[in-house]
C-alpha cells in the first residue's frame, strides 16, 4: 500500500512491537500501583508516590541532557560519541544524583512528619534513585542504538519483578507491611532493569568496542547541555507534580493525585511508542510537513476515542479498581483524561523535534509549560489539592503543546529529509 494512508500504516505496524512491550509494562505498574493503593491508607500511598518521584524527577536533570544527545547525534552516525563514554559520563553523573536525592529528601522530612527518619528507609530511597538512573540513562542507550523494542520490553521485564514481589510481601492481600517493603519492591524491578539492558547493548550494538576518550566525554557533555531545558521542562512538567503537591497540599491529597494519574497515563501508550519511533527515525533521516501532518491526525485517532470513554467511567474505574477511600479521586481522573489528551500532541511533536535537532525549541516549550504548570499549582494545590494539581497539569500541558507546535513546523517547511519521504514511514 502507498500514499498517505499507507507510509502511517507502515508506521503503526513498525510501533507495534514497541507498544506491545510498553502495554506490558504499564499493566505491570498498574498491578503495583491498584495493589500498593489498596494495602495502604491515602496518606501512605501520597508517601509512596512522593519517594518514587525523587528518583524520575532528579534523572531527567541530573543526566545533564546526555542522553537526549545521545539519542539525537548516535543515530546520525556521529563518531565522536560512543557508548563507553556515555557510561562513564553516567556513572560520575551518579554523584549529582546521590546529592540532589538527600536535599529534596531532606527537604521532605523537614516540611512532612509522615517521613521515617530510620536510616533503613533512607538507604533505600537512595538506592531508589540511584538505580532509576543508571536503568533510564542504559534504557535510552538502547533507544539510540535503534533497539526501541528491547527498551522496551526490558521495561517491561522490570515492572513485572516489581509487582511479583509486591505480590510475594503480601500486600495485595491486605498484609500492608509499609511504604518501606514497597520501596524496596521497586528498586528489585530497577536492579532487573539494569541487568538486562547491560547484556543487551554489549549483544546487540555494533560500535560497543569503540573506544572512549576524554574528547569524547567533553563532547558528550557539551552537546546535552542544549537539551538541558528540555530534560528539566519534562522533569517538572511530569514528575514534579506529585512532589510539590504532598509539600503543598498533603500526603493524602498526592495520593488521591497518584491514584487518579494511574489510569489517565495509559493513554500516553500508544503516544509514547509513535513518539520513541519518529525520533531515532527523524535523528537518521530527517522529516517533512506531511510527515508531521500525519504524525498529528495519528495521535488524535489513537488518543480521543478512549480517552472519551474512561471520561465516561472515571467514578467506577476508581471504586472498582482502587476501592472506597480512593472516590475522591474520580473527579480528579476527568480533569486528567483532558490533560492526557492535551499533552498526548507534545510526546509526540517533542520527540520528532528532538530528533530534528531542535534543542533550544523544545528546551523553550518543555520550560514554558513547567512554569505555567507549577505556577498554578502553587496557586490551587493550597486550596483545591487533588483537583487542583489537576488543572494545573491542563494548563503545562496545553502550553507545552502550543509552543512545540510553530518551530517543528518551520522546520519541516525548510528542510528536505536525507532520504524519500516514502522512507521515512517504512524505514526501507
Amino acid at each position: 500500500m502507498s500514499g498517505p494512508i499507507g507510509q502511517a500504516t507502515e508506521l503503526l505496524r513498525t510501533s507495534g512491537r514497541v507498544l506491545v512491550w510498553s502495554v506490558l509494562a504499564v499493566l505491570a505498574n498498574a498491578v503495583s500501583g491498584v495493589l500498593s493503593a489498596r494495602a495502604l491508607m491515602v496518606a501512605d500511598k501520597g508517601l509512596l508516590a512522593m519517594v518514587l518521584t525523587i528518583g524520575g524527577l532528579l534523572w531527567v536533570a541530573t543526566s545533564l541532557g546526555t542522553n537526549v544527545a545521545l539519542r539525537v547525534r548516535y543515530p546520525a552516525g556521529d563518531r565522536t560519541l560512543t557508548l563507553r563514554d556515555y557510561l562513564r559520563v553516567s556513572c560520575e553523573l551518579l554523584v549529582l544524583q546521590a546529592g540532589c536525592t538527600a536535599m529534596l529528601f531532606g527537604a521532605a522530612r523537614v516540611w512532612l512528619a509522615e517521613v521515617p527518619v530510620s536510616l533503613v528507609f533512607l538507604g533505600l530511597v537512595l538506592t531508589l534513585s540511584l538505580t532509576t538512573f543508571v536503568s533510564s540513562q542504559l534504557l535510552d542507550a538502547l533507544h539510540a542504538i535503534g533497539r526501541s523494542a528491547e527498551a522496551t520490553r526490558t521495561d517491561a521485564a522490570g515492572a513485572a519483578t516489581t509487582a511479583v514481589c509486591v505480590l510475594a510481601a503480601g500486600l495485595g492481600s491486605g498484609g500492608g507491611r509499609g511504604v518501606t517493603v514497597l520501596v524496596a519492591c521497586y528498586v528489585a524491578g530497577y536492579l532487573v532493569r539494569i541487568a538486562v539492558a547491560a547484556l543487551g547493548l554489549v549483544a546487540l550494538d555494533p560500535r560497543h568496542g569503540a573506544r572512549g576518550s576524554r574528547a569524547g566525554r567533553a563532547e558528550l557533555l557539551r552537546a546535552g547541555l542544549p537539551f538541558l531545558g528540555f530534560n528539566v521542562g519534562q522533569v517538572v512538567a511530569f514528575r514534579a507534580d506529585r512532589y510539590l503537591l504532598g509539600l503543598l497540599s498533603t500526603t493524602a491529597a498526592a495520593g488521591l493525585y497518584s491514584v487518579a494519574t494511574t489510569p489517565a497515563e495509559l493513554l500516553r501508550l500508544p503516544v509514547t511508542a509513535l513518539g520513541q519511533v519518529l525520533m531515532q527515525r527523524t535523528a537518521a533521516t530527517g522529516t517533512t510537513l506531511a510527515a508531521v501532518r500525519r504524525a498529528c491526525v495519528l495521535t488524535v485517532a489513537v488518543t480521543v476515542p478512549p480517552a472519551v470513554v474512561l471520561f465516561a467511567v472515571a467514578d467506577p474505574v476508581v471504586g472498582w479498581v482502587f476501592g472506597p477511600r480512593y472516590a475522591a479521586a474520580g473527579g480528579v481522573l476527568r480533569v486528567m483524561v483532558v490533560s492526557e489528551v492535551a499533552v498526548a500532541l507534545f510526546l509526540v511533536m517533542s520527540r520528532i523535534a528532538a530528533g530534528a535537532g531542535l534543542a533550544r525549541s523544545t528546551g523553550v516549550a518543555t520550560v514554558a509549560g513547567a512554569v505555567a504548570g507549577v505556577g498554578t499549582l502553587c496557586l490551587l494545590a493550597p486550596a483545591h489539592g487533588a483537583v487542583g494539581a489537576a488543572w494545573a497539569s491542563l494548563v503545562g500541558y496545553v502550553v507545552m503543546t502550543v509552543f512545540v507546535l510553530p518551530p517543528l513546523v518551520r522546520h519541516a517547511r525548510r528542510q528536505p529529509t536525507r532520504v524519500p519521504p516514502e522512507e521515512v514511514w517504512t524505514g526501507r
